[in-house]
């Protein structure tokens, strides 16, 4: 099934908060906005992003609108939903043509990665392709969604695809430590976590019967297990009572056969 940018809309708005003007943000440096605007009891000028959308971002896309520059100072401190969805969508989902990823969890964590740093994302994610046996040398995006795509749904076996998507994870994580502001900055780790969780439970999601068994064996002896599937509570039910309807399958044919 292909990757819909309207499923992780909320999820990222929730980790995104309002206006910022952050000093060890890399934005505040060559995107301050001169917008004044208030948040909370702050009022000033040098606001420079807003609801993860940097001034730079935001004006380049008002532009391509055709927007007048009269208009963007308000548009921007007074973001709307429908401005924001339509910024993530073009800006970010589609630059990267991810609608035609066979992998949710993968395509989310990559809009996520472009977000902070396109040409890095494409780079990782290639490094993680490498790291689970995948021969390919370029960066072109086309070329690693076909890579993916292949890989992943090679057999069906969704522990490829968990696996590509936590060394994607893993990789990036590792690269972050390695930046200057990355001291300044545990929201960026954080953040990397709850996308780690959010993605290894849909990709779960999509076991069938007999696999889903098996993850919830999993889940009893590993509390990560259990931590990655908090919220999901309508795939737990579903296994809780199949495992009930096979256990009362196998009791009445044991009855059966110790009665003959």
């Amino acid at each position: 099934m292909a990757a819909d940018y309207k499923k992780v809309i909320s999820f990222i708005k929730k980790l995104e908060g309002g206006l910022s003007r952050d000093k060890s943000d890399p934005a505040a440096k060559k995107c301050t906005s001169g917008c004044e605007g208030t948040k909370g009891k702050t009022t000033a000028d040098d606001w420079h992003t807003n609801k993860g959308i940097t001034w730079c971002t935001f004006t380049d896309w008002a532009e391509e609108k055709g927007i007048p520059e009269s208009k963007w100072c308000d548009m921007f401190i007074n973001m709307s939903d429908d401005t924001w969805e339509s910024i993530f969508k073009e800006r970010f989902w589609d630059k990267a043509n991810l609608s035609n990823l066979q992998s949710q969890a993968i395509a989310e964590y990559w809009v996520n990665a472009r977000w902070g740093n396109p040409s890095s994302a494409q780079r990782i994610l290639r490094d993680a392709l490498r790291k689970n046996g995948v021969d390919i040398n370029t960066e072109n995006i086309n070329s690693l969604i076909d890579a993916v795509n292949a890989y992943i749904n090679y057999g069906s076996d969704i522990k490829r695809e968990e696996k590509l998507f936590t060394d994607f994870v893993d990789l990036r994580v590792a690269w972050l430590k390695t930046l200057p502001a990355a001291r300044y900055n545990k929201g960026w780790f954080d953040r990397q976590e709850a996308f780690r969780k959010r993605g290894r439970a849909l990709i779960r999601s999509k076991a069938n019967l007999i696999e889903r068994i098996r993850y919830l064996a999993l889940g009893v002896i590993s509390p990560e297990y259990r931590t990655a599937n908090k919220g999901n509570e309508a795939n737990n039910l579903l296994i809780g009572i199949s495992i009930i309807g096979i256990s009362v399958f196998v009791i009445n044919k044991l009855s059966k056969t110790n009665k003959n």
